[in-house]
C-alpha cells in the first residue's frame, strides 16, 4: 500500500526506487513459497500431527532480499517526504525531480519558511557551494582545501561561503577576476557556471561516449573564452540551448536551472563510478 500510495507522486528517483522495491518484494514472495517444505510434528498430548521443515539456504536467502527491500522502499518514500516537508513551492514542475533528489543527497537546501523559490537568481556564492557540495558528496573535493587563503578581496572569512569558495579557488574550480576579487553575491551568469562546471568535471577521468551533438550556438563563438566549456557541457548533455538556437552566456540562471546542470553532472560522475567498478 505504501508503494501504491507514492508511485501517484511525479518523482523519478522515488518512482525509480519503488520499482526496484516491488521487483525485490515479488522474488520474496517466490523465495518465501520455495522456503518452507511440509513436514510432520507430533504433539503427544493431542496426538495430533502438524509441521514445518524450512530450508534454512533460503530463509537466508529470504532475510537478505527483505533486508534489501525494506531499505530500497524506506529511501524512497523518505525522499518524498522530506522534499514535500521542505519546499511548498515545488510540486510537478519540470525541475521538480532535480530538486527533491539533490535536496535528499545534501547538496541543495531551501528557505527557512519551507520555500525553495526556484524563480530566483543564483549567486556565485551560492552556485559555487552547490557544485562544491557535488564534488565532495563524492569524494572528489577533501577537506584539506579549506585551508589556505583564496587572496580574494571581498569573500569575507566569517562568510558562510567563505570556505566553499575556498576550496573551490584551491582546487582550480574557480579563478575569480582579475582585480582579485570573486563578487560572491552578484547573479551567476550561464557562461561563469558552464565554467565552473568544466573547471570540476576535468578532476574526473570520464570514460564513455559523449553525445554526438555539436555546440553551434549562435552566440558563442571559438575565441569565446567560455567556447569549450559551454561545448563540452553541450556533448554530455549538461546544457540546452534556447528555441532561436542561442545559448544567452551572460544571462543569469535561476535557483531551478543550477538545479537541473547540477543533477546532470552528478549524474556523469555517479555514471562514470559505475563503469569503473564494472
Amino acid at each position: 500500500s505504501t508503494i501504491e500510495k507514492f508511485e501517484s507522486a511525479n518523482a523519478e528517483k522515488v518512482l525509480e526506487e519503488m520499482t526496484d522495491a516491488k521487483g525485490a518484494l515479488s522474488a520474496l514472495k517466490e523465495a518465501l513459497e520455495d522456503a518452507y517444505i511440509e513436514g510432520e510434528y507430533t504433539n503427544s498430548y493431542s496426538n495430533t500431527i502438524f509441521g514445518i521443515r524450512v530450508d534454512l539456504a533460503k530463509v537466508q536467502e529470504f532475510g537478505m532480499d527483505m533486508a534489501k527491500a525494506i531499505a530500497k522502499t524506506s529511501k524512497g518514500v523518505s525522499r518524498m517526504q522530506k522534499a514535500q516537508v521542505e519546499f511548498e513551492d515545488i510540486g510537478t514542475e519540470w525541475y521538480g525531480n532535480d530538486i527533491y533528489y539533490l535536496s535528499t543527497e545534501g547538496i541543495i537546501n531551501g528557505y527557512e519558511d519551507q520555500t525553495f523559490k526556484p524563480g530566483n537568481d543564483i549567486t556565485r556564492a551560492e552556485f559555487t557551494a552547490l557544485l562544491m557540495r557535488t564534488l565532495e558528496t563524492k569524494g572528489y573535493v577533501g577537506t584539506e582545501n579549506i585551508f589556505g587563503s583564496t587572496q580574494f578581496t571581498d569573500v569575507d572569512p566569517s562568510a558562510w561561503y567563505s570556505s566553499s569558495i575556498n576550496k573551490a579557488k584551491n582546487a582550480k574550480v574557480v579563478n575569480g577576476y582579475e582585480d582579485g576579487s570573486f563578487h560572491p553575491n552578484e547573479p551567476i551568469a550561464r557562461a561563469e557556471a558552464v565554467k565552473m562546471i568544466s573547471n570540476a568535471i576535468s578532476k574526473i577521468e570520464l570514460e564513455g561516449e559523449m553525445s554526438e551533438d555539436e555546440a553551434n550556438f549562435s552566440d558563442v563563438k571559438e575565441t569565446d573564452w567560455y567556447f569549450e566549456a559551454v561545448h563540452d557541457a553541450k556533448k554530455y548533455q549538461i546544457i540546452d540551448g534556447n528555441p532561436d538556437g542561442s545559448f544567452a552566456p551572460f544571462r543569469p540562471i535561476n535557483r531551478a536551472e543550477s538545479a537541473k546542470m547540477i543533477r546532470k553532472s552528478l549524474a556523469i560522475i555517479k555514471e562514470n563510478e559505475q563503469m569503473n567498478s564494472v
